[in-house]
């Protein structure tokens, strides 16, 4: 999806902070008004973060979706894991306000897209400052800045491409994994080949 996005937006959805992201559309509603973007955008902010969004005063529902898909990545040999992966997708969709951008139609699909895109460059964030995630066996040093956008490249194809496909769905999630993907590369374009290589090759 491919999208134009005033300064203002650009600067909203590369905004890693909460409070942050609050202060820059305040600041947009207040200069041009609540469109129905903005609207959703206030709507998804208050959902995701709760009305309270100062620094680690409430959950982000957003990550909590997606740390429910990378829970599903990890249980995929577990008994009866397409019967739960079903419920826990019905979990994910509820977190990530899906229900909500329907109301909206194309805008809502816009502006969930665009927030997928945040949310996604907020997991790299966390996956480079983890020291844990980057460190070499036994936690002995860390690895190289090319082998760690790799690891996190397989991790997101992992996430937003086979876990979709094995749990029947694809299309009820192709708006994240069109934006996990496209942040990726975005991000890490050294790797952007590589990544769509990855694709294709077990694409089914």
């Amino acid at each position: 999806m491919q999208i134009l996005e005033k300064q203002w937006e650009r600067d909203y959805y590369r905004e890693l902070k909460r409070e942050k992201r609050k202060a820059i559309l305040d600041a947009a509603i207040l200069e041009e008004g609540m469109s129905p973007e903005n609207e959703l955008r206030a709507k998804l902010l208050e959902s995701r973060y709760g009305k309270k969004l100062e620094k680690g005063q409430s959950v982000d529902y957003f990550i909590r979706g997606w740390m429910t898909l990378q829970f599903l990545a990890n249980a995929r040999k577990s008994f009866g894991f397409k019967r739960k992966a079903r419920k826990e997708l019905a979990s994910v969709k509820a977190d990530w306000q899906f229900d909500l951008a329907a109301e909206y139609g194309e805008t809502g699909q816009k502006v969930l897209y665009q927030e997928f895109c945040q949310l996604t460059r907020v997991y790299l964030d966390l996956c480079q400052r983890d020291r844990n995630y980057g460190a070499i066996l036994f936690g002995v040093g860390r690895i190289k800045e090319e082998t760690l956008q790799n690891k996190i490249g397989r991790d997101i194809y992992t996430i937003s491409y086979e876990i979709p496909q094995e749990i029947g769905a694809v299309e009820e999630l192709k708006l994240f994994t069109d934006a996990a993907a496209r942040t990726l590369t975005d991000v890490f374009p050294e790797i952007a080949d590589d990544f769509y290589e990855l694709v294709e090759r077990n694409r089914k």
